[in-house]
């Protein structure tokens, strides 16, 4: 069956393994796929195009073969709201038809499925990497030939900007299409959680997504403490003018998170709905997601200079640079041995581990 946004239209399993579609995707013609899903379907481009975040003219370009898929966020946009199931997920993203032939049952859910309906066929050695393949840069061009990602361990590369987290969507989108909603966070402002989160909260708003309960945490610096790092550049002491700067940012999109989150439980939409956020004063030299317990996002903070004026005067500090940034990507696999699995529940021991002990309310 398609993604949530194209109805119950049911799509026989069969058809996701025909000779045609497999080809198709095969040459990451996503155009011919569109084709293909319409004739199936019937749907219109703007019922494609809302399932899979793209407006009508992208679709249609891509329909007439104006426009080529070759970044990983966009494919990653449509294997998720078409619900593409293996193996054709893998030979879209692999560009190689014989991944077909090297999908082994494997424990693992796809997208839509409810524990107890057969597992997906998921290929042999990629069984974590459900994006691997696209080019992962951020600029390339349209028609730009796509680079493989090659998968470690269950590792999955995604480019993102942090102020629009493309590569993060589909998943946390997915995530609030379930029952419960379990969000955990560890970063320097959650500036990002803010934007990650806006929309899928939007979209349990008006109905799209239903879930019982929502519970977000998110762990920032402390802006109440002097800092050993971010700090002044020339100095390598705490600033407090750019302190005081993040503390209003950091409340800013704390406050409005807690906002909308509780505007769902106060409109009763969602019974349960919670935000917690608190600070603690180690330095966060990465960012964190976990995601309803099963999928972890991690990436570096790398250091960068960044210059702001206050009271007239010019200061330039060494701070931590959240854009353009590379997470890895970790999911459960339910399987003796595996690393994804090991990671998955180390970054959740660290953060309880964090929240339980040094973290503290957020300062008002």
């Amino acid at each position: 069956m398609l993604g949530n946004l194209l109805d119950d239209r049911t799509v026989p399993m069969d058809w996701w393994t025909s000779p045609e579609l497999l080809q198709a995707l095969a040459r990451r013609d996503v155009g011919h796929l569109f084709r293909m899903v319409q004739k199936i379907t019937k749907v219109s481009q703007t019922r494609i195009g809302v399932a899979t975040g793209l407006n009508q003219a992208q679709v249609s370009e891509i329909m007439s073969g104006k426009r080529q898929v070759t970044t990983l966020d966009v494919a990653s946009r449509i294997i998720e709201g078409l619900g593409i199931p293996e193996p054709a997920r893998t030979v879209l993203l692999m560009g190689n038809l014989e991944a077909a032939s090297g999908c082994v049952e494997y424990p693992r859910r796809a997208p839509g499925e409810v524990a107890g309906q057969p597992t997906a066929l998921v290929p042999r050695g990629v069984a974590d990497s459900a994006t691997a393949g696209f080019a992962s840069t951020q600029g390339a061009s349209a028609s730009s030939p796509a680079q493989p990602v090659v998968p470690r361990d269950g590792a999955l590369l995604l480019r993102m900007k942090t102020e629009r987290p493309v590569g993060l969507r589909p998943h946390v989108d997915q995530a609030f299409a379930e029952q419960h909603v379990i969000i955990d966070f560890a970063g320097f402002s959650g500036e990002t959680l803010h934007g990650a989160l806006q929309e899928p909260l939007d979209k349990v708003r008006v109905g799209q997504y239903t879930p019982e309960s929502i519970h977000i945490r998110a762990l920032i610096l402390d802006t109440g403490v002097p800092w050993h790092f971010p700090c002044d550049r020339d100095t390598l002491v705490d600033d407090p003018e750019f302190r005081r700067r993040m503390h209003r940012l950091s409340v800013r999109h704390g406050q409005a998170l807690v906002d909308s989150t509780q505007e769902l439980r106060d409109m009763n939409i969602v019974h349960d709905a919670t935000v917690e956020i608190r600070a603690h004063s180690l330095t966060p030299t990465f960012k964190l997601y976990l995601v309803n317990g099963r999928e972890v996002f991690f990436g570096f903070y790398p250091v960068t200079e960044f210059s702001f004026k206050a009271e007239g005067q010019r200061h330039s500090v060494l701070n931590l640079m959240g854009k353009d940034q590379t997470l890895f990507r970790f999911a459960r696999t339910n399987t003796e041995d595996s690393p994804a699995d090991d990671y998955v529940g180390a970054a959740q021991t660290w953060f309880d581990s964090i929240w339980d002990t040094v973290a503290r309310e957020l300062p008002a």
